[in-house]
């Protein structure tokens, strides 16, 4: 088992969003149940890589622009947001390799 990337090992996450009863709209937010680790805030190889390989079937169908940038919000990556950085992001909070294991090169 190793520490969820996602969580941090606390088991939740922090979803931000705008409390619209008030005048003027506030920013607030909220804790829920890491989706990664389930709540647990650990993880095994084996479901990082599941995890890993859901989202990159995701990107997949995500359109880029002429520069390969994202064309619209996906997840945690704003419009614009180049595909290379999220590969990148990829690597880094799976610990593995974009070419040889999702892209199988």
């Amino acid at each position: 088992m190793t520490i969820c990337p996602t969580c941090k090992g606390d088991g939740t996450v922090f979803v931000k969003s705008m409390d619209l009863t008030k005048n003027p709209p506030t920013k607030t937010g909220f804790d829920l149940p890491c989706d990664t680790c389930d709540g647990k805030g650990e993880v095994t190889k084996d479901e990082l890589r599941a995890k890993a390989k859901r989202l990159w079937a995701e990107l997949r169908d995500i359109p880029t622009n002429k520069d390969d940038e994202i064309d619209v919000e996906w997840h945690i990556f704003t419009k614009g947001t180049e595909r290379e950085e999220i590969w990148h992001w990829f690597e880094n909070e799976f610990d593995l390799s974009v070419a040889t294991d999702l892209m199988r090169m």
